[in-house]
């Protein structure tokens, strides 16, 4: 199944969603089988206050309800999107893949990449190879940038 016919099956085939708002990456995606069969560990979760996790995921949902109505191209701004997609990840004890970044970015996998390097070597971004499976590289916030994502986060609530 290519992403494109996935992403139409989880939007009820109706919406407005495509495989150019979530980058050319979506195509490549492929099943991989029942996720149940292959157990990983949930890092211990980020200590974050509810308020901040609240308000992270409020501008996740109000980020990407905008492309219901608008162009996905006319608020591009891959940072700030991956930065709190790693903050509500982290809070949740998740890890993030950077193909996942690509994803949340909806924008193209080379710019997703440039980015992700970009804020590494800013050091708002750690880069490492997963433990698990070392065909993966896992992007986390830095604990500076964590902590000062939260801060904005408390006061914006």
């Amino acid at each position: 199944m290519n992403g494109r016919k996935l992403v139409e099956q989880q939007s009820g085939g109706g919406g407005r969603l495509s495989e150019a708002s979530f980058g050319t990456g979506v195509a490549r995606l492929r099943p991989i089988g029942n996720r149940a069969s292959l157990p990983r560990p949930l890092r211990e979760p980020a200590n974050v206050s509810p308020g901040s996790l609240a308000t992270a995921r409020r501008m996740i949902r109000e980020r990407s309800r905008r492309h219901n109505f608008f162009d996905a191209g006319l608020f591009a701004d891959p940072a700030w999107d991956m930065m709190l997609d790693l903050f509500v990840a982290e809070a949740e004890g998740r890890e993030t893949p950077v193909m996942n970044l690509c994803l949340s970015s909806q924008v193209p996998e080379t710019t997703t990449l440039r980015w992700v390097k970009t804020l590494e070597h800013a050091g708002v971004f750690i880069r490492q190879k997963d433990e698990h499976d070392q065909r993966r590289v896992l992007v986390r916030l830095s604990p500076s940038a964590a902590k000062s994502l939260a801060a904005y986060l408390d006061e914006a609530a």
